[in-house]
């Protein structure tokens, strides 16, 4: 089984793998179908930063133009999580990317540098796969209003690995207002017949 992510528009979200034996749309939001978590340990330039369930840990780790590469992850019920990347292939990218209908600076990825790639720029695509594999939380895509219409697709992102049915799936979306979803295909690309949708919804 591969996944698809279709982006719709970076809070941490972890949900297991197998929920996608679950009903046929399963809706992740902050409050639904999540995994609590208790710990997230953090390198940045050499140094490890832990952030708990203390809001005074949660704080922007220094230097602030270095990645925040995640760790672990430990679950509130105790379990560990070795953060690993799979990286994928963007397709489907919307119409308007890379044309004067949207403003230079309205879409692209952000580095952790401070520098941008805007989605006009040649590299754009590759900066986007690049950015939903890498650990690194200060590295995002960035899309802003009155871009692309709300309920449009933005991208799709293909992970063309098969990815695992146990274990868990660690979604980062930096401010929680998003919507994505991930859909399981078979060898060919094509959606599995009967296989489970998840949506994830941030904070609605």
């Amino acid at each position: 089984m591969v996944l698809r992510m279709l982006y719709r528009f970076l809070t941490l979200q972890i949900f297991m793998a197998s929920a996608i034996s679950l009903p046929a749309q399963v809706q992740i939001t902050g409050n639904q179908n999540n995994i609590a978590v208790e710990e997230v340990r953090l390198r940045v330039a050499g140094t490890l930063h832990v952030q708990t369930t203390d809001v005074s840990t949660r704080t922007n780790p220094s230097p602030t133009t270095d990645p925040v590469i995640i760790e672990t992850i430990l679950l509130a019920e105790g379990t560990e999580i070795f953060a690993t990347t799979r990286t994928p292939f963007v397709g489907n990218l919307h119409r308007d990317l890379g044309t004067t209908s949207i403003a230079v600076d309205a879409v692209g990825v952000a580095k952790y540098d401070g520098s941008t790639v805007s989605h006009r720029s040649v590299g754009f695509e590759q900066a986007l796969e690049e950015v939903v594999s890498t650990p690194d939380l200060r590295s995002y895509w960035d899309i802003g209003g009155e871009s692309i219409p709300s309920g449009e697709t933005f991208m799709d992102i293909v992970y063309p690995q098969e990815v695992p049915m146990s274990g868990y799936l660690i979604v980062s979306e930096r401010d929680g207002n998003s919507k994505f979803n991930f859909q399981a295909l078979d060898v060919n690309g094509d959606p599995i017949p009967g296989a489970k949708t998840l949506e994830i919804r941030g904070y609605e």
